[in-house]
């Protein structure tokens, strides 16, 4: 039905397109691990803080309250950072997947 160059110039172009897209996987993965991996140290610091004691959680606040006097400038507005948060934490989670 098709002369066999032009099957073999398909298949050719069909192999050519199945590397290419290999290629572009790879190189997608790659980019995604290297997102990913503040995302992953964010996830475990997090199982860590579930599993502390409640003792050192309550102690925790005014720390982070010092801590945020001395490292930020009072210009400075942590409130409209915080608010991202949450937002940050759920595309964290859906990124582990």
């Amino acid at each position: 039905m098709f002369p066999t160059q032009e099957l073999t110039a398909l298949a050719r172009g069909k192999q050519a397109i199945r590397l290419r897209i290999a290629r572009e996987r790879l190189a997608c993965s790659v980019a995604m691990e290297t997102v990913v991996r503040p995302l992953r140290w964010l996830d475990r610091l997090h199982a860590r803080w579930q599993t502390a004691p409640a003792v050192l959680k309550l102690a925790a606040v005014p720390v982070a309250l010092l801590l945020k006097r001395k490292l930020f400038p009072k210009k400075m507005r942590l409130g409209a950072l915080m608010r991202w948060v949450p937002r940050i934490w759920r595309v964290a989670r859906a990124a582990r997947g």
